[in-house]
């Protein structure tokens, strides 16, 4: 899978629905089976149309998954590029909602020190790993 999330279609997933489709057809023919060796051989055909079908299912999980993971990640990285957009003022009031949410029984006598709105940008860029916000679209 690519960082986009994009994967080529192998024939294994376009061969998904025949999968099950033989899977079926086969499971006919051996219940009206009275040959042995006949249903014997579809036994064996059953059992690798059945492995077939689990492999499919394990590649669309491990597909799920890392989508999964590719949203919860952009998901991280747009709260954390939306804090470059936010007025540094609002920041500050966010950070210390959160500190005074974090220890409500404990209030602080001193105001905490006010950032310049370069130090609040330059503190942004480094946790997000920006070099420069300016030059990133909004």
């Amino acid at each position: 899978m690519d960082q986009d999330g994009d994967q080529q279609l192998g024939p294994s997933r376009i061969l998904a629905p025949q999968t099950l489709k033989e899977i079926d057809d086969v499971y006919e023919k051996y219940k009206k089976e009275d040959d042995l060796n006949q249903k014997k051989r579809l036994q064996q055909l059953l059992q690798r149309a059945l492995i077939n079908s689990q492999e499919l299912g394990d590649e669309k999980i491990q597909i799920v998954t890392q989508m999964l993971e590719l949203v919860e990640n952009r998901a991280r990285q747009m709260e954390l590029h939306s804090q470059c957009f936010q007025d540094p003022a609002e920041n500050e009031r966010a950070s210390d909602k959160a500190k005074m949410d974090s220890s409500q029984p404990e209030r602080s006598s001193r105001r905490p020190r006010r950032q310049r709105t370069s130090e609040s940008r330059d503190l942004c860029h480094m946790a997000n790993g920006i070099e420069d916000c300016d030059d990133q679209p909004p």
